[in-house]
């Protein structure tokens, strides 16, 4: 089912992004339209494809509800600034198994609060904010590159969201168990 507490997050999107197969899996038609209702909808095939076959598709699109697994809110979150995952990602499956350092199905998914970007793409699990080790915004984690939280606030900061969330990150996140 569509999760409760994104619902109105929906109406703040103008367009909603549909990855084919995946919502018919978790939502009733009548929920599917009650969504898409007044917005224009991009249904793409698969878009754990990846980033470059749906590039051109989101071209123009300034803000985006996405019907699909946390992996597909990630990819259109890298081409898309404003980003609602619709869904409740937690514990949904992955089928691109190149795509499955987007999405792990933790069971405890927050990239609604991380403008569409996971915390677990930190290779140290930080749930809170950048570590110690973070040195001109890269991870000290050797081939890891930018630090996620430094792009998640940098992407919140474009979109003018950090004021707006600041009190999020006030609170403290538990570590989840690795599954």
């Amino acid at each position: 089912m569509i999760d409760l507490k994104l619902r109105d997050k929906a109406r703040s999107v103008d367009t909603v992004v549909v990855c084919a197969p995946c919502p018919q899996w978790f939502f009733s038609k009548k929920e599917l339209d009650a969504v898409c209702k007044g917005k224009k909808v991009l249904t793409i095939p698969y878009l754990c494809s990846g980033v470059k076959p749906i590039g051109d598709k989101l071209k123009g699109v300034k803000s985006a509800g996405v019907l699909a697994c946390g992996a597909g809110a990630q990819v259109v979150a890298e081409l898309v600034n404003d980003v609602v995952p619709l869904c409740d990602s937690r514990e949904t499956f992955v089928r691109n198994p190149d795509l499955r350092h987007y999405c792990f199905g933790c069971g405890d998914c927050s990239i609604e609060e991380t403008m569409g970007v996971c915390v677990f793409r930190c290779p140290k699990n930080m749930r809170n904010g950048p570590c110690g080790g973070v040195r001109d915004g890269k991870c000290e984690v050797p081939g890891v590159g930018a630090c996620v939280w430094i792009d998640i606030f940098k992407k919140m900061s474009e979109n003018g969201f950090v004021l707006n969330r600041a009190a999020q990150f006030e609170r403290k996140n538990v570590p989840v168990a690795k599954r």
